[in-house]
């Protein structure tokens, strides 16, 4: 075990201990949310745990070893002096204001339902048959449901209705919406209430969470202009939609081109098909890249870069955009590192493919010496003015200097929304730097470390 490197192994261990500790604390969370004890503290304010088991009805033994556990997980505040618990206005957003973009009760009941599911999906891992998600453990539908609403609460029609050329006249004067992977229907009746002259009809192809929704409708008092249909996408036969909406499902359909080609089928010739998708990388080998914040004055192009197996790149790179063989004219596919690694060595000849591998480029097959050039546009570092000192992080990665000062500003911006959001593209853009810093020199040790709050 001489080639052991203690450093990533404590990295590797504190990372499992972080997970495994973030997995115990979903069983005590989910009780804080179904008892209402997140409540009791957001409602009527700070209190002792007798006090907080007096306010609930519960027993106070428990009470007070769910206080004490939530407190020790940050999720809820602790004044020793005062010995009494309460919600911070950011631990309140999360766990007991139900609007706000970040509330999360529906996040700790997939993951419950994903545990209570394992003997299901361990069986399809030895039968290859799979789980259909009407047989998912639990109720995962109406989990994933409560999961969102807070997503579309705060965004559908605030800003991705908006978004789109045209659509919110026909909203307003009437039009006929198909909203396809409905689940349960919040995202159909949201968009119902905010556009009373249109009428819309949800799709999903699971009896159950139809008849939820068809629930909700008539407890919203949306029946008459909203109803909700079992079907599955490409068996939709109504026609002649205006907009066709399709919320975080297109992913999870068995045939996702057949279904966008049936879509077109069920619009209007003016009609618009709005997707949203979770975000998720191209590259199955750099799953956790993000998208750093790029600027015009960092778009760059070498005309005449000399191809060899293995060349370094220029002292200013960041990020590739695009490689162009200039003789022949053909695009060059850039790909991952692990992608080329596959290949195996071969003659030189006319190369096709082009990969980053930390601070080299290298391409296949083998264009041999001097024989091939490319035109390679890319993102360099920003410039620093003559006698500057350079500052790597400010040159290579501008969206954490960016969004680190909207999150120290958010103290007097006071927009508890917007601040949240700050902090987690802060969170994201760190975790990207981290992780193309650790690909180009190996080390596990982050350049900066994410931040766990807002600013006081």
């Amino acid at each position: 075990m001489s080639d052991i490197d203690n450093d990533k192994l404590g990295a590797l261990v504190g990372k499992m201990l972080g997970d495994l500790g973030g997995a115990f604390s979903v069983p005590t969370a989910r009780i804080g949310y179904r008892l209402g004890l997140f409540e009791a503290l957001h409602q009527k304010g700070a209190a002792s745990f007798a006090e907080l088991a007096a306010r609930t009805g519960l027993a106070e033994r428990y009470v007070r070893e769910w206080a004490f556990a939530q407190a020790a997980n940050g999720y809820i505040h602790f004044d020793a002096k005062r010995e009494q618990f309460s919600l911070t206005p950011e631990q309140a957003m999360v766990f007991a204001v139900k609007d706000s973009p970040v509330y999360l009760e529906g996040a700790f009941d997939v993951a419950a339902a994903m545990v209570d599911g394992q003997p299901k999906v361990e069986a399809a891992f030895r039968n290859g048959r799979g789980v259909a998600w009407g047989e998912s453990s639990g109720c995962l539908f109406c989990a994933v449901g409560t999961f969102f609403r807070p997503g579309y609460v705060n965004s559908l029609v605030q800003s991705w209705l908006p978004s789109l050329d045209g659509v919110l006249p026909k909203l307003k004067d009437g039009a006929k919406v198909a909203d396809v992977g409905c689940g349960v229907g919040f995202s159909t009746l949201l968009m119902a209430k905010a556009f009373p002259s249109s009428s819309f009809v949800g799709y999903d192809f699971h009896a159950p969470s139809i008849e939820q929704a068809n629930v909700h409708a008539k407890a919203h008092g949306l029946a008459d202009r909203v109803r909700f249909v079992t079907a599955q996408a490409k068996d939709i036969i109504e026609r002649d939609f205006d907009l066709v909406t399709m919320f975080d499902c297109l992913h999870d359909m068995g045939d996702p081109r057949g279904c966008a080609k049936h879509v077109r089928k069920l619009l209007k010739p003016s009609g618009s098909w709005m997707i949203v998708e979770p975000i998720a990388a191209d590259d199955p080998a750099n799953p956790l890249r993000s998208d750093p914040l790029r600027t015009v004055d960092m778009e760059t192009a070498d005309p005449a870069f000399a191809l060899s197996a293995v060349t370094p790149q220029p002292a200013t790179f960041l990020e590739l955009i695009s490689a162009q063989l200039n003789s022949p004219n053909a695009p060059l596919q850039i790909v991952s590192q692990r992608t080329i690694d596959g290949y195996a060595s071969s003659t030189p000849n006319q190369p096709r493919l082009i990969a980053v591998s930390g601070t080299n480029f290298r391409v296949f097959p083998d264009p041999g010496a001097g024989a091939y050039t490319a035109t390679l546009r890319y993102y360099q570092k920003l410039a620093t003015p003559a006698g500057a000192t350079v500052n790597a992080i400010l040159t290579g990665s501008p969206d954490v200097y960016l969004y680190g000062c909207l999150v120290e500003a958010s103290i007097f911006t006071q927009d508890e929304p917007g601040a949240l959001r700050y902090l987690a593209l802060y969170n994201a853009s760190v975790s990207g730097l981290n992780a193309r810093t650790q690909r180009i020199t190996g080390s596990s040790v982050p350049v900066i470390r994410v931040r766990a709050g807002m600013a006081p």
